[in-house]
């Protein structure tokens, strides 16, 4: 499992910064101690780092910096607020570093996806995103558009904007809205699988509930390869865990490469406890999902 997360120690923040100086500047040497990369935008409170987690080691970054006062580093590159409306909320992405093993196109988006995520939480209208080239494709899936015109498009870095009213394409936000679970939607982890890689195991206890923002899985019986549902982009499992204390009732198996939107049980009680309302809304979904495999059993049996 590949988690994305915002990073949340100084031991994450320390290992954003040298995997910058590894990826942007030069390789880690292992007669050398290590090497960090910053600036000043690193220092400022508006600043946060969104990161890809592989066996506790930050393998990928992207560093997000809300607007202020002192501007953003997307400002540097390119103006990008010639093509802003006068009530428009800007956050800048940059910096985007991938350890040279894991250049996988999933792990770039999932960094923008919660991105993404936290933006919309802060109220945040538009995304500003000076990118490689190499990676101008992932960023159009999710909705971003080029502000250069096209016979200008060769050049090595390429100004990116998002609209996050109109034109962010992001299964998790249908998910939220048909559900209108807006106001938690950036309480929920992110994780990523290969295809094959157990996402949870019968007789083990959860404490997490998944949402599939990408990719399909397979439910299986117990320690068997007998496929009994197949479940794909929107739907929810593992959420009776948030209400009770009883074990996995069977095997979830990603069937292709796979991003869930993850919600712990701990976060669940919190907004249970000082949002009724929204909790209320997440448990109807989850009457919906029960519904389904209510109706699932009702014509296996039939």
């Amino acid at each position: 499992m590949l988690r994305i997360a915002i990073a949340n120690s100084p031991t994450q923040i320390d290992e954003v910064l040298q995997l910058r100086h590894q990826v942007l500047i030069s390789p880690v040497d292992a007669a050398e101690k290590p090497k960090r990369l910053m600036d000043r935008f690193d220092t400022f409170p508006t600043t946060t780092h969104v990161t890809a987690i592989l066996n506790n080691q930050v393998i990928a970054s992207l560093r997000l910096t809300f607007d202020s006062d002192q501007k953003t580093p997307a400002d540097e590159y390119y103006n990008f607020r010639a093509s802003l409306p006068a009530d428009s909320k800007l956050l800048s992405c940059d910096l985007h570093c991938v350890h040279p093993d894991f250049h996988l196109p999933q792990v770039t988006a999932g960094l923008l996806s919660v991105a993404s995520y936290l933006a919309m939480s802060e109220g945040v209208t538009h995304i500003a995103a000076p990118v490689k080239k190499e990676i101008v494709p992932v960023l159009e899936n999710i909705g971003f558009r080029s502000l250069l015109p096209s016979h200008k498009r060769a050049s090595r870095t390429q100004p990116m904007m998002l609209n996050l009213r109109q034109d962010l394409k992001d299964p998790f936000i249908q998910f939220t809205e048909q559900n209108e679970l807006q106001g938690i939607m950036h309480s929920y982890g992110c994780a990523l699988y290969e295809p094959g890689e157990a996402i949870l195991r019968a007789g083990t206890v959860g404490n997490c509930a998944f949402v599939i923002a990408d990719g399909e899985v397979d439910v299986k019986h117990a320690g068997s390869d007998e496929v009994v549902d197949t479940m794909g982009v929107g739907e929810v499992f593992g959420e009776m865990t948030l209400l009770t204390d009883q074990v996995r009732s069977a095997d979830i198996i990603a069937k292709t490469r796979v991003r869930t939107m993850v919600l712990e049980k701990a976060v669940f009680v919190e907004h249970l406890t000082a949002e009724p309302k929204l909790a209320l809304k997440l448990l109807q979904s989850m009457g919906h999902r029960m519904n389904h495999l209510i109706d699932y059993c009702h014509s296996l049996a039939a």
